[in-house]
């Protein structure tokens, strides 16, 4: 966490995404925190790579937290992001979870 400070661009993206899949199943609510700001940050960038795996790890956290409807939801935004951004394994996790 003490990353994130002085992290900016891509580099907290990925720092942002990495904390998110760490503490989806410990604080799912901080997980979908830092999940929600990788998506922000990755859309100002228009760094779709970084969306993608932002809203994979979005719909993790959502389904730790029991809103199964929402996380289907992400995970087939996530996967339609992945494709568009060739990242064609997380296109397949998403698949997967769907």
């Amino acid at each position: 966490r003490a990353l994130l400070a002085t992290s900016t661009d891509t580099t907290r993206i990925y720092l942002l995404n990495q904390l998110a899949h760490a503490l989806r199943g410990t604080d799912a609510d901080q997980a979908a925190a830092y999940a929600q700001e990788a998506i922000e940050r990755s859309r100002q960038l228009k760094f779709e790579a970084g969306e993608a795996l932002a809203t994979y790890r979005l719909a993790v956290a959502v389904g730790f937290k029991n809103d199964f409807d929402r996380a289907l939801e992400l995970l087939a935004h996530a996967r339609d992001l992945a494709v568009t951004a060739n990242r064609w394994e997380l296109a397949g996790d998403c698949e997967l979870n769907i």
